[in-house]
């Protein structure tokens, strides 16, 4: 009875849980249907990545031209006047900016884009504009959730732990994801993957 149990009760067990918990994840993959976006390779702001997935593909190329600068910023990039890095900079030289961002965009969520990216960061043209604020105010908490996710995908984070970047890299992220666990929704599979990644390391380490 003890060997059913063992070879064929729990393995069977295992396989109901772990559909039941990737349930969202697999259903998004196979079923999800979305439709193209036109995009506007011109757009000097782009809020976030939720609101526009269609600039994903395009974070932190240059096109033909090496007049491109990528600018990644929190609440900053919301006041829109002349003097904003986009306005000026678009509209007194050939140097086009795109800027990426809005309030609380802060380190992290930074920090995962740019990992998820890594394959484009050798000599990519990109300013971080850091605010004080992150450091000595209430947003020194670091970024939330939500707003994390806004600007990280689920292809960014299938390419944090899919890419070739430093392993040290990705247990940061593992790290601070697994902080962030329990404030997420549904987390994907590249979530729910980084989240037992970083128990893993701490039951090694213990």
């Amino acid at each position: 009875m003890k060997k059913v149990v063992l070879f064929h009760l729990l393995p069977v067990l295992f396989c109901i849980a772990g559909l039941l918990f990737f349930y969202h994840d697999l259903n998004s993959i196979f079923f999800k249907k979305t439709s193209p976006k036109e995009i506007d390779k011109s757009l000097s702001l782009i809020g976030n990545f939720t609101t526009h997935p269609e600039y994903e593909d395009l974070f932190l190329t240059t096109g033909d031209s090496s007049e491109k600068i990528w600018m990644l910023g929190s609440s900053e990039l919301g006041v829109n006047t002349d003097a904003t890095p986009y306005n000026f900079i678009n509209n007194n030289f050939k140097t086009r900016l795109t800027a990426v961002g809005h309030a609380g965009n802060q380190s992290l969520s930074i920090y995962s884009m740019l990992l998820a990216n890594v394959s484009k960061l050798r000599n990519a043209p990109i300013i971080i504009l850091v605010s004080p604020g992150w450091f000595n105010s209430k947003s020194a908490a670091g970024t939330s959730a939500q707003i994390f996710l806004e600007f990280n995908s689920t292809p960014f984070l299938d390419n944090i732990v899919f890419n070739d970047s430093d392993k040290a890299f990705r247990q940061y992220e593992a790290k601070r994801v697994s902080e962030l666990f329990d404030e997420l929704s549904n987390p994907s599979l590249a979530l729910k993957a980084m989240y037992f990644e970083n128990y893993s390391e701490r039951n090694v380490i213990s």
